[in-house]
């Protein structure tokens, strides 16, 4: 009577056990996944904070890496991410935005695969590097006048996930990432002529593939 249960029991534990660490060597990585920005303060000389929400978007990323035995691995890659302003609020009023604030990033990261001596590993790390924010056609709703600027910026991210090792080449990875840059710095470009400064910040949740050759 306890003999399917015991079955099922024991084809689970032998799937989980095993190395869960990929084999040392090179490896290419990728993930998509969804980028829920943190509501971006602006401030320019002389005038009132604004604040400016944004729609959760698309994130992506691709990179090269390397892995080493101890769990330890280097990798280097593109991150982009996209998403569309939806309000601003400044001096207790609040509007609709147009247009969307876009990045692309150049990352070196490193990460520690914590083992675990089965299949499953948690993982932590992160990274530095250079990214080009855009500013598209931003505008108030209903407003011809658009903002069209951008900035390169230091940019940085902290990451934490878990790998799942379908086999010593192939792991699936999930997570959470914290990415954000310095402040954007730009100019107004109109009448009003301020020097404007931007946060940017996102958390990212993805899930991804490394394939180890």
């Amino acid at each position: 009577m306890n003999f399917m249960p015991k079955l099922a029991t024991l084809a689970v534990l032998s799937a989980l056990s095993g190395a869960a660490l990929s084999a040392p060597g090179p490896y290419v990585a990728g993930s998509l996944g969804l980028s829920l920005p943190v509501d971006a303060e602006l401030s320019a000389p002389g005038t009132e904070r604004a604040d400016f929400s944004l729609d959760g978007g698309l994130g992506l990323s691709a990179g090269l890496g390397y892995q080493l035995a101890n769990g330890l691995r280097f990798e280097a890659g593109l991150a982009y991410q996209k998403n569309d302003l939806d309000k601003v609020k400044w001096m207790g009023a609040e509007a609709k935005m147009n247009g969307d604030v876009s990045s692309t990033a150049f990352l070196a990261s490193a990460y520690y695969d914590i083992p675990t001596g089965t299949k499953i590993s948690p993982f932590i790390g992160g990274g530095v590097g250079l990214a080009k924010v855009r500013l598209n056609d931003v505008a108030l709703e209903g407003d011809r006048d658009m903002l069209n600027t951008n900035d390169m910026v230091f940019a940085y991210h902290l990451s934490l996930g878990v790998s799942f090792a379908v086999n010593p080449q192939l792991n699936l990875d999930a997570g959470y990432r914290y990415a954000a840059t310095e402040d954007l710095r730009f100019s107004s470009g109109d009448s009003w002529n301020k020097e404007i400064e931007l946060t940017n910040a996102a958390h990212n949740l993805f899930a991804g593939v490394r394939y180890a050759f």
